[in-house]
């Protein structure tokens, strides 16, 4: 298959939240990087405006309880001069719990193949709260977002110039969470966000040739991207 020629900008989110009994605390820093070289107009920014707005630089800490939400809404826009089909990784990380006067231990990537690990996995998504055009919040992420199973959130449509999605727009800490609920977080953890972006043009639902079933443009521009992606050396 021929290469497709894709741009995309690729961003961290970096969140922490320490766990102190009921005291919980979240902290959000934010760094950008081309990482993925191509020809083109495909450009995305990821952002944070509710968030940066209320903490003014960004990186402030408030501190909440369960029962509690704040602002935070992960966006992606197109600031490029072409539409984009855009997914969403989130990964995962804690710093396991440990008891008063034992040694610290260090931080660890969540892993979702292991029963225990999705358990917070779970635990830390369920926090997810998408406010929809009228107004109203739900527990989740945009309806527009699909996530599937290689932990990915797919957009289910085409971001045109200029158009952001948000995938969600606040935090909730489920009041009825327990100690023991939050031990299971750890003493903190992490949320890495990265936005990824393909070029939507030149690609068509069709079937595979190989093996008879339909694919639809945007399982074959994620395919393309998969394969074709190119990373700067040092990146």
């Amino acid at each position: 298959m021929k290469a497709r020629i894709i741009k995309a900008l690729t961003a961290l989110l970096i969140i922490g939240i320490l766990i102190t009994g009921a005291t919980l605390a979240y902290r959000s820093a934010e760094n950008r990087a081309t990482n993925i070289i191509t020809i083109g107009s495909i450009d995305i920014t990821l952002s944070e405006p509710l968030w940066n707005a209320a903490t003014k630089d960004g990186t402030s800490l408030p501190v909440v309880y369960p029962g509690v939400s704040f602002d935070k809404d992960p966006t992606v826009k197109n600031v490029g001069s072409a539409g984009a089909y855009i997914r969403i990784n989130l990964e995962y990380k804690t710093t396991p719990h440990v008891g008063e006067g034992e040694e610290p231990l260090p931080e660890r990537a969540l892993d979702p193949s292991v029963p225990e690990d999705l358990e917070i996995i779970d635990m830390i998504r369920g926090t997810f709260m998408y406010r929809d055009p009228s107004g109203s919040y739900t527990q989740g992420v945009s309806p527009d977002f699909e996530l599937r199973d290689d932990g990915r959130y797919y957009c289910k449509t085409v971001l045109e110039p200029g158009q952001e999605q948000i995938l969600f727009s606040k935090v909730l800490f489920p009041a009825e969470w327990s100690a023991e609920d939050t031990e299971k977080l750890g003493d903190a953890f992490s949320v890495i966000v990265k936005a990824e972006a393909i070029q939507s043009a030149g690609f068509e639902d069709g079937v595979d040739p190989a093996t008879g079933e339909f694919v639809s443009a945007l399982d074959r521009a994620w395919d393309v991207y998969n394969t074709y992606v190119y990373i700067k050396p040092g990146d």
